[in-house]
């Protein structure tokens, strides 16, 4: 019995271990994505780029929200 409960007891620290991982992991990408965005919205809001220029980080932008959806981060895409 007391092999049983410290076998459990050490799964348990693995999986808390890996969830705090991948929790900081996740936060991290969050914040990028949104610093992403915001580095966008004021390329094509101040700087009023060429068509061209506009084609490429809205690909750009769909590769960010492609990856963050893989992470579980997005869940629609926003529009505006």
């Amino acid at each position: 019995m007391k092999n049983v409960v410290s076998s459990l007891q050490e799964d348990l620290t693995k999986q808390k271990l890996i969830t705090e991982t991948i929790t900081e992991e996740n936060l991290k990408i969050r914040k990028e994505v949104e610093e992403l965005k915001d580095m966008l919205s004021i390329l094509m809001g101040v700087n009023s780029p060429k068509p061209e220029k506009l084609r490429e980080l809205a690909k750009d932008k769909k590769k960010i929200v492609e990856e963050a959806r893989k992470h579980g981060l997005v869940t629609k895409v926003n529009r505006n």
